[in-house]
C-alpha cells in the first residue's frame, strides 16, 4: 500500500485512510453511526473494523483470519430488515407498516415482503404471462397502492390494485377471483 512506509510503524490515520481506500466500492449498511461492512459479524467487531483497523492485526482479533465461525451472528437477527435497504442488495424500499417491509427489485419485477426479523414472508411477482404489453413506467408509484392494500390485509383491494396498476391481466384477475370464490 502507498500509505505504509517500509520500516515505519503506520499511524492510526494511515490505517483508516487505507481502509477507506480499500472499502470505497464495498457494500455497507449504516447502523446508527456505525458503518457495517461485514453483516455476519457483530456491531462490536464492525466497529473495530471501521474505526480501529490496526487492532485486527493483534490478538484476539488476529485469530479471526483463520477461524471466525465462533464470531458469526445472524445478520437479520442482529441488524433486522433494514439490512435489505442497503448497498448489499439491489432492492428498493417501498414502505412499511412497522411489522412488514416492502421491497422491490427491478430485475425480477418482484415485490418482497420482509418481516421485522428480516425474513421473507412472501414474494409477489408482477406481470403475469397473459399480460401482452407490460408497462414498466413509474413502477414505484404504481406499487405503492398494491403494498398499502397488502399490509392492510385487504385481499380484494390488493387484487384490484394489482389489476388497476396494470400488474396483472384481465384473464389473471378472473382466474384469481374464481379461485377465491371456492
Amino acid at each position: 500500500n502507498t500509505h505504509f512506509e517500509a520500516g515505519k510503524k503506520p499511524t492510526h490515520e494511515k490505517y483508516i485512510l487505507t481502509l477507506r481506500e480499500r472499502t470505497i466500492d464495498s457494500p455497507y449498511y449504516f447502523d446508527g453511526n456505525i458503518k457495517i461492512f461485514i453483516p455476519f459479524f457483530s456491531r462490536a467487531l464492525n466497529t473495530v473494523y471501521s474505526r480501529d483497523p490496526e487492532k485486527l492485526l493483534k490478538s484476539p482479533f488476529l485469530e479471526l483470519r483463520d477461524s471466525f465461525s465462533g464470531s458469526l451472528v445472524d445478520p437479520f437477527d442482529t441488524y433486522g430488515s433494514e439490512l435489505y435497504n442497503s448497498s448489499f442488495t439491489r432492492l428498493i424500499k417501498i414502505g412499511s407498516n412497522g411489522n412488514e417491509y416492502g421491497y422491490f427489485h427491478y430485475d425480477t419485477n418482484t415485490i418482497y415482503i420482509i418481516n421485522d426479523q428480516g425474513r421473507l414472508d412472501i414474494q409477489i411477482p408482477l406481470f403475469d404471462k397473459y399480460l401482452k404489453f407490460p408497462n414498466y413506467n413509474h413502477m414505484l408509484e404504481r406499487i405503492a397502492p398494491v403494498f398499502k392494500e397488502y399490509v392492510n390485509n385487504n385481499r380484494a383491494g390488493f387484487i384490484q390494485a394489482l389489476y388497476d396498476n396494470n400488474f396483472i391481466s384481465r384473464k389473471m384477475l378472473g382466474l384469481i377471483k374464481r379461485k377465491c370464490k371456492r
